[in-house]
């Protein structure tokens, strides 16, 4: 029946969101931020600083997808969902934090 597909993917949709922004938190995404500097250490020469750009908010992604899935092992799996939805969720949550901070984050690395 067309209506209860439609409740299924809606409520798939609700369970992914409401477990994105209770995951994908301030506190996870600046340890994001820490482990891309110390990775990235003096910028892409090893001397200049890096300065941020909207490039690196795959980076971004992509750790925190791999933080997610490691730290709430259990989470991810109880919601029993694909994983390129599992990743565009936290993804989505990720960019509209990425694109919300992006010139504080230009800001702190030029002061």
């Amino acid at each position: 029946m067309p209506g209860v597909e439609i409740k299924n993917v809606l409520d798939k949709m609700s369970r992914l969101e409401d477990f994105a922004r209770r995951t994908v938190t301030d506190v996870r995404l600046g340890k994001g931020i820490d482990a891309l500097r110390e990775e990235w250490g003096g910028g892409v020469d090893g001397k200049t600083p890096k300065t941020w750009s909207r490039a690196d908010r795959d980076p971004l992604i992509k750790w925190m997808v791999n933080d997610v899935k490691v730290e709430e092992a259990d989470g991810v799996k109880a919601l029993a969902v694909k994983s390129d939805e599992f990743k565009s969720a936290i993804g989505k949550r990720v960019k509209e934090w990425f694109e919300a901070h992006l010139a504080e984050l230009v800001a702190d690395e030029l002061a």
